[in-house]
């Protein structure tokens, strides 16, 4: 009798892992719908990160050139930055 219990709970295991390792659609609608239920329950709350992205738009290559520009315009850039509290830049985008 013990035996079988435990190879029957055994084997639910097996079978529950199995379905969440596939992960077939409604096992993925259900898992994110209890997600989703969970944040509108307890959501994260809002903390600034210290992470700003800046976007090099159209208008700043047409005044400005084309990217890459020269390093002294990148230094008065980081200047301008770290008159906001910015500190670091990394280029992000294909190499050139």
């Amino acid at each position: 009798m013990r035996k079988s219990v435990l190879l029957l709970g055994l084997s639910l295991v097996m079978a529950l892992v199995a379905i969440r390792a596939a992960d077939p659609l409604p096992v993925r609608s259900l898992r994110l719908a209890y997600f989703d239920y969970l944040q509108l329950l307890s959501p994260r709350e809002y903390q600034d990160l210290p992470v700003r992205v800046v976007d090099i738009d159209e208008a700043s290559l047409s005044e400005l050139g084309q990217w890459p520009w020269p390093r002294d315009l990148l230094a008065q850039l980081l200047d301008r930055l770290s008159e906001y509290g910015g500190g670091h830049m990394r280029r992000a985008g294909p190499v050139l």
